[in-house]
């Protein structure tokens, strides 16, 4: 007998609805050759379809018959069935097994679920064997326990979600193919069973359906004033020669043009968002108006340290241009370098996101992960908040108290034109029993709960209820 059933995914509008390139709920008596390859190979490997899910055991292997490009998510849930058990799906893949490879594994990048050591992680397998961890993590995998899971490509930019939260990004442009591997690597008898494996295309423009407003604590959009939009109330006070200008748009007095700074060197000062001993997401479109580096780098903006007062290790948040043409994401001291150089005279997102759960801080150009590191530091500075250097232009400056996933990133950089609607939107699905009835809630907190729907008559099949998203941090349960 199947398993009571409860499915929740984000869903962006009916006129930029993601195209699903594959789709499989294993409801079928077997595993459907139309989608599938099954291989078994060695003595004692099985992929085995029934009940409404696929197990696969003992390195037994399922592979697209399709191959997939371009930026794709995949998603759906898996359970890791016995201990020692080790669950891998692989993406970019030809679908062969590396030469020399005993353990049958796939050549690709790997999403690896593993509850010997706990741990997950990101990893590249070439055709030569070569392995390399891309991203690791501990993390507790509880045998016999349903887990949900999305992975997204978005160019070189990697990312794994599990249980609705991001746990693992990486950089790779390694591909060995277009095809999609799932199998179990243990060869002593464990398994690994999983359903509703999905993979749909990431839609351009990223328009997803993200609820930016989340942990939003400051938004400067410089509309023809310095006013904070997000209700914080942390607005700036001018200093020095600028001019509200056109936007990447052509709105006019949309953006802020920086000439020549107050006697301090900076454009605007205020009191900012408290972001010292957490998580937080930095986020600006510039574009650099000047050829050439200035002296020592310009900060686009500091954090922490009253302007011209000297600070500590960790005790400001800065983002500089001009180190080489890079961009510096630092915490005083503690320097990340951006991997990509910046055009001048051309408009250009950045997200710079800091991670207190995975100790990591990240680098977004345009929409997409351009480094990251692993950083055992925190910000520990104050809220003075400094704004602008010469040379620069600025729009869309927002501070969150939170770190951005990749698609939300993806989804700001995509933002703010007027003429470009986002919506968000839930798909929630779940099992019912005939002539039974549900009362489906919504909570933010697991705490207090709320009535979305009540009285739904189920008729014994898998039922479907789209909702609005108020919040990222939203959950809905199923009461009989």
């Amino acid at each position: 007998m199947k398993r009571p059933f409860i499915f929740a995914s984000f869903l962006i509008p009916a006129v930029l609805s993601a195209q699903v390139l594959l789709t499989d709920n294993f409801s079928s008596p077997s595993v459907d050759s139309s989608k599938w390859i099954v291989a078994t190979p060695i003595g004692g490997s099985s992929v085995d379809q029934s009940g409404g899910f696929v197990t696969l055991t003992q390195r037994g292997t399922l592979i697209s018959q399709n191959s997939f490009s371009g930026d794709i998510q995949i998603s759906g849930s898996f359970t890791l069935n016995q201990n020692l058990e080790h669950l891998k799906i692989v993406v970019r893949t030809d679908g062969l097994i590396p030469t020399g490879n005993s353990f049958a594994e796939r050549n690709g990048i790997i999403f690896a679920f593993s509850n010997d050591g706990d741990q997950i992680s990101i990893q590249k397998t070439d055709s030569n064997d070569n392995h390399i961890n891309l991203a690791i993590k501990s993390y507790s995998l509880q045998t016999s326990q349903t887990y949900s899971f999305s992975a997204t490509l978005i160019g070189t930019s990697i990312g794994l979600t599990v249980n609705g939260i991001e746990e693992l990004i990486a950089i790779s442009d390694y591909s060995s193919g277009g095809k999609i591997a799932l199998y179990s690597r243990e060869g002593f008898g464990t398994s690994s069973t999983l359903d509703e494996i999905s993979v749909t295309v990431i839609p351009e423009p990223a328009s997803l359906s993200q609820n930016l407003n989340s942990g939003l604590v400051a938004l400067y959009n410089f509309n023809g004033d310095l006013m904070d939009s997000s209700g914080s109330n942390f607005n700036l006070s001018a200093g020095g020669t600028f001019n509200f200008v056109p936007d990447r748009f052509g709105n006019a007095s949309s953006a802020v043009q920086l000439a020549t700074p107050a006697a301090n060197g900076t454009f605007f000062l205020g009191i900012g968002p408290s972001l010292a001993n957490s998580s937080s997401t930095v986020s600006f479109w510039v574009r650099k108006d000047y050829v050439g580096n200035s002296s020592n780098g310009g900060w686009v903006f500091g954090l922490g340290h009253p302007a011209g007062t000297g600070g500590e290790l960790n005790e400001d948040m800065l983002v500089a241009l001009d180190y080489g043409n890079y961009i510096r994401y630092s915490f005083f001291y503690n320097d990340f370098d951006s991997a990509t150089q910046i055009q001048v005279s051309t408009w250009h997102h950045f997200a710079f996101t800091f991670d207190t759960e995975n100790n990591q801080r990240a680098i977004y150009i345009d929409g997409v992960l351009d480094s990251f590191q692993a950083f055992s530091g925190e910000f520990i500075g104050g809220n003075n908040l400094k704004i602008g250097f010469p040379g620069i232009t600025l729009d869309q400056f927002r501070f969150y108290n939170r770190a951005l996933s990749s698609a939300e990133v993806k989804a700001l950089a995509f933002s703010g034109n007027p003429n470009l609607t986002i919506e968000t939107a839930l798909s929630l699905k779940f099992d019912t029993a005939l002539d039974r009835r549900y009362t489906i809630q919504t909570s933010i907190d697991l705490e207090n709960w709320t009535d979305v729907e009540t009285n739904v008559l189920g008729d014994g099949s898998r039922m479907q209820r789209f909702y609005e998203i108020v919040s990222l941090k939203q959950f809905y349960r199923i009461k009989p």
